[in-house]
């Protein structure tokens, strides 16, 4: 039985079993210059509109990670998904539910095309494992030399569990699609299963390329503490590993003491990886800015590196910025409230989509709403869209 929209949501904001204490922070080098403020946010009507109901039956989603594929073209992923009509704002009782969908986007297009498997009347997921009773929901992804890998977090009903917690998280897996840009009933696809326990350790909450290496922010809900269900480590694999799909080759940021000093190291085992910060989210995106593009005194023209996202069961949307991936990151900063006041309806997945943004220092972001009663979709159908925002960032001088 597919699970409910609402049910997805509460997985993204408590996924996690166990509790340890967490690391305390240590005392790097390389700490972020200059604190960023937001000079201004705006809704942006615009890219919100594009995904209202739309003529294909694509009636609402979330997850919404982009990924750009080329300079004219971006795939949009989303988790569950809801295909069927809606009129006068209320979905059809025979709307139908797949756990994953897809869309593109083109400059020369101003829509998006979005895209599933099977028909309108008998939909499908774009991915879908080979075991009874599991499905994929999409983490984020990379494009490489044409070929698109992302990371699909493997979920399975477990009705052991009391509702609405039947189903558990159990693996990541990698999907190598060589061909993004033709039609998906033509894609070659690949899939590698990473083997880890993903309620202890989940790959892909967000990724980015650094030279060589593919480095992928993950959740650790093993150090998890209080309401920091995903407290966000770092891995890394080099290109050619990940194109290959040779996944034994994944490193883990870490950390010991040696002499009462704090080291930190790349290591095959993920043993005592080092917690970059406690309060992340299982979806986030990472970007780069450039200090130069941000303005402010002697700003040089330093890379910046950004993450944005929602921490837990809060309704902001937040930044941490980087001189370095490994960190040390900032302190957080608050970049815009969710507007929405109704206590029935939640947000979550906060992500950046730089492909869009149209000025230095912009940020387009969007995030995810969702209802604590299932009824409320097809009573209201507005609320299962993503939301989308622009921030103004400049330097805090």
């Amino acid at each position: 039985m597919t699970p409910s929209t609402w049910m997805r949501a509460i997985l993204v904001l408590c996924f996690g079993l166990g509790s340890e204490p967490r690391a305390t922070a240590q005392i790097m080098d390389d700490a972020p210059t200059r604190p960023l403020s937001v000079e201004y946010f705006k809704p942006d009507q615009t890219l919100s509109k594009k995904f209202s109901p739309a003529q294909n039956a694509w009636s609402g989603a979330d997850g919404a990670y982009s990924i750009k594929l080329n300079d004219d073209t971006a795939i949009w992923t989303f988790g569950d998904t809801f295909i069927g009509k809606v009129e006068n704002n209320k979905r059809s009782a025979d709307t139908k539910m797949v756990n994953n969908t897809a869309a593109i986007q083109t400059s020369q297009s101003p829509d998006l095309n979005f895209i599933w498997s099977g028909t309108t009347e008998k939909p499908l997921s774009l991915w879908r494992p080979k075991e009874p009773d599991t499905y994929y929901w999409p983490g984020d992804g990379i494009a490489i030399d044409g070929k698109l890998f992302l990371f699909l977090h493997k979920i399975k009903t477990d009705k052991t569990r009391p509702e609405p917690f039947q189903f558990r998280t159990l693996t990541d897996t990698i999907v190598r699609i060589d061909n993004p840009l033709d039609k998906p009933d033509e894609w070659r696809m690949k899939y590698a299963e990473l083997g880890n326990d993903a309620e202890k350790l989940q790959f892909g909450t967000a990724t980015i390329g650094d030279g060589n290496y593919v480095m992928v922010f993950c959740s650790y809900p093993t150090r998890r503490e209080g309401l920091n269900s995903h407290p966000v480590i770092l891995a890394r694999i080099p290109k050619g590993s990940l194109q290959a799909l040779k996944v034994s080759d994944f490193e883990y940021y870490c950390s010991k003491t040696v002499n009462n000093e704090e080291q930190f190291f790349w290591s095959k085992q993920p043993k005592n990886p080092k917690i970059l910060f406690a309060d992340g989210a299982p979806e986030m995106s990472v970007t780069t800015l450039s200090s130069t593009d941000l303005g402010g005194k002697d700003s040089g023209n330093q890379k910046l590196y950004a993450i944005v996202y929602m921490p837990p069961l809060t309704r902001e949307i937040a930044l941490r910025h980087a001189n370095k991936l490994t960190g040390p990151w900032s302190e957080k900063i608050k970049l815009y409230d969710c507007p929405e006041k109704d206590s029935e309806i939640f947000q979550y997945s906060a992500k950046t989509h730089q492909e869009l943004a149209k000025r230095p220092g912009e940020l387009v972001i969007t995030y995810c709403r969702n209802a604590k009663n299932f009824q409320t979709h097809f009573d209201n159908a507005s609320v299962y869209y993503p939301q989308a925002i622009r921030v103004q960032l400049k330097r805090a001088d």
